[in-house]
């Protein structure tokens, strides 16, 4: 997003490299822009946003109740297999 980043290039090679498609959801794109909706990152989120929304390589799943039922679940996997682990201070998780 950073083309003045020192790793701005690589990135570019690197997903360049990257043949399968990226799947994300409405809510992770939500928390990326309240991240980035400060002055001065504000106009640069808004077109990454919209860049992604508009690739047709990128799948932005709907976050429904269908899709946030099966949340405990992979958290429950995730946590057994230790990918997750519960954050010490706030709720959620790492």
């Amino acid at each position: 997003m950073n083309s003045r980043d020192e790793f701005h290039t690589r990135a570019l090679q690197l997903a360049d490299g990257i043949d399968s498609r990226l799947i994300t959801t409405e809510a992770v794109l939500i928390e990326i822009g309240n991240v980035l909706a400060k002055l001065p990152w504000r106009e640069l989120a808004v077109s990454a946003l919209n860049d992604l929304r508009d690739d047709g390589s990128v799948e932005i799943l709907s976050v429904g109740p269908d899709l946030f039922s099966l949340a405990p679940t992979r958290w429950r996997r995730s946590l057994l297999a230790g990918v997750l682990t519960p954050r010490t201070h706030g709720s959620g998780f790492n």
